[in-house]
């Protein structure tokens, strides 16, 4: 187990990447019968609707960029010369 107290610590030192750090916090996974993969998975699920949320916001400000282009280049181009 790891003291209240000392989890940011080995929290910041395992995202800096300690080798120290990152051994602790596997051996305190493997104690609990987790993997790292299955706290990536369960971090996942806990924000699945925030990327959700932002993917659609993506999709629609792509949309939109989209339509001005066909708007942009429905226009003359009078930027050229005749020769």
């Amino acid at each position: 187990m790891i003291g209240r107290t000392d989890a940011p610590n080995l929290a910041e030192a395992w995202a800096a990447r300690q080798r120290s750090a990152i051994k602790r916090v596997d051996k305190l996974l493997a104690s609990a019968g987790l993997t790292m993969d299955a706290v990536m998975a369960q971090a996942l699920s806990l924000k699945l609707d925030d990327i959700e949320r932002i993917d659609r916001m993506i999709a629609t400000a792509e949309g939109r960029r989209n339509a001005e282009i066909k708007v942009i280049d429905a226009q003359p181009d009078t930027t050229r010369t005749a020769a």
